[in-house]
């Protein structure tokens, strides 16, 4: 319990000063947003009016106070055209999200299958080192244009962009997953090494247990707790990585709203993505803070 309210006054700490931050930012761009509004072709009196309204007229220390206020009770208030930002970003989240998922899946078993064989088989592992440390080095935008060159225009397998289309999913979800999961892949060899050097590992091979064994059942049974809470940990760094590549396939996600956002000058709407962003990554870290502790009261 005493984890669980430092995680909470920690977070709400970290809402408060993002709240502040943004709105004084927003404050100092409010004459962009303004601009924005109006037109190209404002007015004074338009100008002025649009000003005057809504919270343009609040001084910044009221705007925190209204924005934390309204925060507080899951409102996340209006974009610079008057639309729900809740609603936008709950809709933009459907695609993040299911973007996120997959891409964790993928990852998740790109690395278990890619570090067991390189276990199960040393003359492989050199090869599979390489090609997982160039995925590491490779930008996650140059993977998905390369993804769309190959499968969507040479062998047109799956489309190009958009999420309306069968099979949307597959083309940013594995370009996503491939920078992610060549660091599950190197976290799995590393604890793998560890782990067939122990005892027990040395009795089952002179039992007479094949190495496909001891890597796939004696080993890989132990070290599962550990890769699943770096998994979840890694989990939230696809809602951050999500931002390129659903601008890379034009997918209509958190990160599309994102550069409308910092295209059109929304303060209020850039805001409130980063509050449901934070949320998120709350989440996770917490559960991949509990899986630690569970682990090391394990290992005791």
């Amino acid at each position: 319990m005493q984890f669980i309210r430092e995680r909470l006054l920690s977070f709400v700490f970290l809402i408060v000063l993002l709240t502040s931050l943004g709105t004084w930012m927003q404050e100092m761009n409010s004459v962009s947003a303004e601009y924005v509004l109006a037109g190209e072709r404002f007015t004074e009196e338009e100008l002025k009016t649009i000003r005057e309204s809504g919270t343009f007229s609040q001084s910044i220390p009221a705007k925190i106070i209204n924005r934390i206020g309204r925060l507080a009770k899951g409102d996340l208030g209006e974009n610079i055209y008057g639309e729900d930002n809740r609603t936008l970003i709950l809709h933009a989240l459907k695609t993040t999200v299911v973007l996120a998922v997959w891409s964790s899946i993928l990852s998740f078993f790109y690395a278990a299958i890619m570090g067991g064989v390189a276990e199960i088989m040393p003359k492989a592992a050199q090869w599979l080192d390489a090609w997982n440390e160039l995925m590491l080095a490779f930008p996650v935008f140059l993977t998905g244009v390369f993804l769309i060159w190959l499968l969507a225009l040479w062998l047109p397998l799956f489309p190009a962009g958009g999420s309306s289309m069968s099979g949307w999913v597959v083309l940013p979800a594995f370009a996503l997953s491939l920078k992610s999961g060549s660091r599950l892949y190197f976290f799995i060899r590393e604890f793998l090494t560890a782990e067939l050097k122990k005892m027990y590992i040395k009795m089952q091979r002179a039992m007479g247990a094949s190495r496909f064994r001891l890597v796939a059942v004696h080993a890989a049974k132990n070290i599962t707790l550990p890769v699943v809470s770096f998994w979840l940990l890694d989990f939230s760094s696809f809602l951050a990585g999500a931002a390129v590549i659903e601008t890379v396939f034009a997918l209509p996600g958190t990160g599309t709203l994102l550069m409308r956002a910092l295209q059109t000058y929304d303060g209020e709407l850039l805001i409130s993505i980063i509050t449901v962003s934070s949320v998120f990554v709350f989440v996770f870290s917490t559960l991949q803070t509990l899986l630690d502790q569970h682990y090391a009261r394990f290992l005791r």
